[in-house]
């Protein structure tokens, strides 16, 4: 009696588990299994999913399209979305894509319903902008996954109005190994230029690190290119991050500026350190330090000493800077003061100080007073660059001996003009 139970019992469980292996099969390594299994799942869903057409196999290879999905905050329509994968590697917590393949994605966001608009996370009125590094625990540092491929066709993101951003492709590849994220052979085009480089964020050790290369499609102050190099770790807690930046400025022929600094990030407040301009083929440098507020407009503080700065090549005349600069200000305009001295030997030998104000089309230079020619120079200059160069200037002279610049005209002389 006991055997037969037996028997029976283990038929019965041999059964089911054939079945469940039978219906396994059929849901992942069949067309029809999977788009079933893929339907049910869109259903249950707390967001509406649907796609027109699924073909492939869950297990390995699967393409969905016209894939639509709607949430409280917009929609998305996409017409193709391709990904080959190891599904047999969830079992032992795993994920591995070969390839996801995303193509024509419009994202358009809803207008939000509330006539108060909410407040900017950088206003002054919003609380201050603290940056906290993730401290991990659980499940994700049990798990791994990898996405050898990642690749977007034409991303377009926007509302009833405008749109808010393009993204004509995206390429790179993602790994998490339970510790952190890499990011590699990132390769992103839109309108308004190309970013390509790397990223590795060590999460569980607090640092961030990578290089960045930009290609802007239309220059910004003759800036072409930038090459964007930065190690980042946390400072004594979580809310405190420390690091080194570099960045290097490019013309469409050669480097213009290199720009190196310690950083410190505390408190919503940007601290520069130690920061160092450099110019790629000479040995000068501007030493600078500052501050920037995370807040609107980005206010910024900021020092700048300059000594032994040789810009005699670039500018075509004997031109050996010391001094100091002092400004302030934010995204949209600043303002300083500046005292400079050119140290060199002939008519060119002068001092000049004065507060200095502008923006991203002009400069202007008030109260100039120094010495230049053994006598004394005064005046205004305004310099603008919207449409074209310009230059308008005010100049007045006192004693100056002109003998240097015209042997023929000894004594001194007074000048307005």
């Amino acid at each position: 009696m006991v055997t037969r139970i037996l028997k029976y019992g283990f038929a019965t469980v041999s059964v089911l588990l054939a079945t469940l292996l039978v219906v396994g099969l059929w849901l992942c390594w069949s067309p029809s299994g999977s788009a079933w299994l893929l339907g049910v799942l869109f259903e249950q869903s707390p967001i509406e999913i649907s796609a027109d057409r699924v073909d492939g196999r869950l297990a390995d290879e699967l393409q969905l399209d016209g894939l639509r999905v709607r949430w409280p905050g917009g929609t998305a329509l996409v017409k193709q979305t391709s990904l080959r994968w190891s599904f047999s590697r969830l079992f032992s917590g795993e994920l591995k894509v070969a390839e996801l393949t995303v193509i024509d994605v419009d994202i358009l966001l809803d207008q939000p319903t509330e006539s108060v608009s909410k407040p900017d996370p950088l206003s002054e009125s919003a609380e201050p902008f603290v940056f906290r590094w993730p401290q991990l625990s659980g499940w994700p540092l049990q798990v791994s996954a990898d996405i050898a491929n990642l690749s977007i066709d034409r991303l377009v993101i926007r509302n009833s109005e405008a749109t808010l951003w393009q993204c004509d492709h995206l390429r790179m590849g993602a790994r998490w190994n339970g510790e952190g994220l890499t990011i590699s052979t990132l390769d992103l085009a839109s309108p308004e230029g190309l970013l390509e480089g790397n990223l590795n964020a060590d999460l569980l050790n607090s640092r961030l690190a990578g290089e960045l290369h930009l290609d802007v499609a239309e220059s910004i102050a003759g800036v072409e290119r930038a090459t964007l190099k930065f190690d980042l770790s946390a400072g004594s807690d979580s809310s405190m991050t420390i690091g080194r930046l570099q960045a290097l400025l490019y013309d469409a022929q050669k480097a213009w500026f290199d720009v190196v600094a310690e950083v410190e990030l505390s408190d919503a407040i940007l601290h520069v350190k130690n920061g160092e301009i450099l110019f790629p083929g000479y040995p000068d440098r501007l030493l600078v330090q500052g501050t920037a507020q995370l807040r609107e407009h980005l206010p910024w503080k900021a020092t700048a000493r300059v000594d032994h700065l040789d810009l005699s090549e670039l500018a075509g005349v004997p031109l050996l800077l010391f001094g100091e600069i002092d400004g302030e200000g934010d995204v949209d305009e600043y303002r300083g003061y500046a005292n400079l001295e050119n140290r060199v030997e002939g008519w060119l030998k002068s001092r000049l100080a004065g507060s200095f104000s502008g923006d991203s089309d002009q400069i202007g230079f008030t109260k100039l007073a120094g010495e230049w020619l053994g006598g004394q120079v005064s005046g205004d200059l305004a310099i603008g660059w919207l449409d074209g160069f310009s230059l308008r200037s005010s100049a007045r002279g006192k004693d100056l001996a002109l003998a240097e610049l015209f042997p023929e005209w000894p004594g001194q002389v007074n000048l307005d003009l």
